[in-house]
């Protein structure tokens, strides 16, 4: 299942995105309709009075976008709107769910909304929606002039006023929604990804990963005024800045999976001690915008706070491509990864920001709307194929390694497999040459001092000296396997059934193996062979026994059955040959399996064949 997925994601990763944009563009191609507005803008105090719009020195009428990017003041805002429906009402759309405090009247009839903003808790809005809408009741073809009152002194300030109807809202909403969720939608599906590798592999970059697609995904439902909406609508005092304080905690986590994902080297030591005091001071910063009331701020600390969380954006971004570069410097393979998403991500956020500077066009305006969405999404695609390609070089790493494991077991076997071979060839040498012509020797005087004396009785002596010359003929014979390399391992166990078979016990071989093995193993195969029937012989008390080497499904199978007494397979074993047994199986990487009753014993081994 893991391997599909990493085959399928890159593919998944670009068609689902190139679909969400190719769904973004038509819809921006086919705006819906809506009442172009004029204003007029003056500035204004603190807090809304009469007296400030009677001494206000409002502007010439003004396009409905009004946008002096971070400003000190508040702003008297005054514009005509027109009922071209057939309904009775018309919404004033402000564009922007982030005004901290506004208050509308409508000229002539008084109050339209007095607490409107996030400064108030969101079941104060007059119209339930995320973004600021203020209701205008009218009859079809009338006309009302309204007065705003907007406070976002020292923040960043846009406004695009517009004037719908319900059902053109509506349907814009749907347009909108659409997209929203589709790029939500898409974030989680990321997140579970990682999470799904984090299961598979426990590296915890991937948990890094998926914690920082979840704090994206709570930037941008602050961004677009549904957190305040849906997750928090009684804490304004949360709304006003939880976008601050999730894109410190996203900007903390993007570093921690930049360390995780690229583990620091011992080159630049000093630049991964750097990026851990950065994401710990984005964490106190976040910390304190949680702690800090910034609407009881005073005017000259403000500014220079939100200076200072864009001063560590930057400097986050120059931390995050410095580390990089060393990185790319010390033969990474996947900076490219990070390096076209963070690419990507600043190109929209740029744009965003030159809308945040006061910068107006028809280009800032849509990437300021739907931007945030198309450069996470294009970021968090990238990164998941980056670590995607990481899963599968891992699992490349990690197969060849086995491999190399293998093959070395393989090695070391086989050497330990020779060296016991040269030994047992020594030792029956050894037990030949040595202890078989003393034995005979001494046969030889034995019977030259029963000639000389015949009236001693020399018969049982000799009797014994002709049963050690076969027992050491025999012993000699099992250690040094007669002519395995020549004949083949067929041959040789024919040769060992036939001498081995006794009237008392018959032995028959049953062989329809026709592979090639190679001769190490072929030796142990034979050893294992010389245990079995060992066993029969001498513990089974058996009057017949087989053996059969035969395939099955690709491992050579081993079967010894005997018509013996049978033992009790679940006590431990205390015997010597059953040990050597196991031994030998366990080098080959086999199985052994032992079935044993009263009527007899069948054991079944299986053995990997080697490639």
């Amino acid at each position: 299942m893991a391997a599909i997925w990493l085959l399928l994601l890159p593919m998944v990763a670009n068609l689902t995105y190139c679909c969400g944009l190719v769904l973004l563009l038509l819809s921006a191609c086919r705006p819906l309709p809506s009442t172009p507005l004029q204003l007029r803008v003056a500035q204004a105090g603190a807090l809304p009075d009469s007296q400030q719009v009677l001494q206000a020195r409002f502007g010439p009428p003004q396009a409905a976008d009004f946008n002096p990017g971070f400003t000190r003041h508040t702003y008297w805002i005054t514009t005509t709107v027109h009922n071209h429906g057939q309904g009775t009402r018309v919404l004033l759309l402000l564009n922007n769910p982030h005004i901290n405090h506004a208050e509308a009247w409508q000229v002539g009839k008084g109050p339209l909304a007095t607490r409107l903003g996030d400064y108030f808790p969101f079941a104060s809005r007059p119209y339930y929606d995320r973004d600021l809408i203020i209701p205008i009741s009218m009859l079809p073809g009338d006309s009302a002039k309204v007065l705003l009152w907007v406070n976002k002194a020292n923040e960043s300030l846009q406004l695009r006023l517009e004037a719908l109807t319900p059902e053109e809202l509506e349907a814009r909403r749907r347009q909108e929604h659409l997209f929203m969720g589709f790029s939500l939608g898409w974030l989680v599906l990321i997140a579970m990804f990682a999470v799904f590798l984090w299961a598979g592999l426990r590296h915890r970059a991937n948990l890094l990963y998926a914690l920082y697609v979840v704090v994206v995904v709570l930037w941008m439902l602050s961004n677009w005024g549904l957190g305040f909406q849906y997750l928090w609508p009684a804490a304004p005092g949360f709304a006003s800045k939880a976008r601050p304080v999730f894109a410190l905690l996203g900007v903390a986590c993007f570093t921690s999976v930049l360390l995780s994902f690229f583990p620091p080297g011992q080159r630049f030591r000093w630049l991964t001690r750097t990026c851990r005091w950065y994401m710990a001071l984005m964490l106190v910063l976040a910390a304190g915008s949680l702690l800090i009331n910034y609407s009881s701020l005073p005017d000259d600390t403000k500014v220079p706070f939100l200076q200072l969380l864009s001063a560590c954006t930057v400097a986050g971004a120059l931390l995050s491509s410095l580390y990089l570069w060393y990185q790319w410097a010390a033969g990474e393979k996947l900076v490219l990864y990070y390096v076209v998403a963070i690419c990507f991500l600043l190109l929209t956020t740029v744009s965003i920001n030159l809308y945040q500077f006061g910068i107006t066009n028809s280009f800032t305006i849509f990437l300021n709307t739907y931007g945030s969405a198309i450069g996470l999404m294009g970021e968090t695609a990238i990164l998941s194929m980056g670590f995607a390609r990481r899963v599968s070089l891992y699992k490349k790493e990690k197969e060849d390694l086995a491999l190399h494991m293998l093959l070395r077991e393989k090695q070391m076997a086989e050497q330990m497999i020779a060296v016991e071979e040269a030994e047992r060839t020594r030792l029956g040498r050894d037990l030949h040459d040595s202890i078989g012509s003393m034995l005979a020797t001494i046969h030889l005087h034995a019977s030259q001092l029963q000639h000389q004396h015949p009236q001693v009785p020399l018969q049982p002596l000799q009797h014994m000296l002709q049963q050690s010359m076969a027992e050491a003929r025999a012993i000699a014979h099992n250690l040094v396997p007669p002519h395995l390399a020549q004949h083949g391992l067929r041959s040789t166990l024919l040769q060992l059934v036939q001498q081995h078979s006794q009237p008392q016990c018959r032995l028959s071989l049953y062989y329809d193996w026709h592979g090639q093995l190679p001769l190490t193993m072929q030796t142990s195969v034979y050893r294992i062979c010389v245990e079995l029937i060992s066993n029969i012989l001498r513990h089974a008390d058996a009057t017949e026994g087989s053996l059969q080497l035969t395939e099955d499904e690709g491992q050579l199978q081993v079967l010894a059955e005997d018509n013996g007494s049978g033992f009790d397979s679940t006590q431990p074993s205390h015997g010597i040959g059953l040990q050597n047994l196991r031994s030998r199986i366990a080098y080959l990487k086999g199985s052994l399996h032992i079935d044993s009753n009263k009527d007899g014993t069948t054991i079944i081994i299986l053995l990997p064949i080697p490639i």
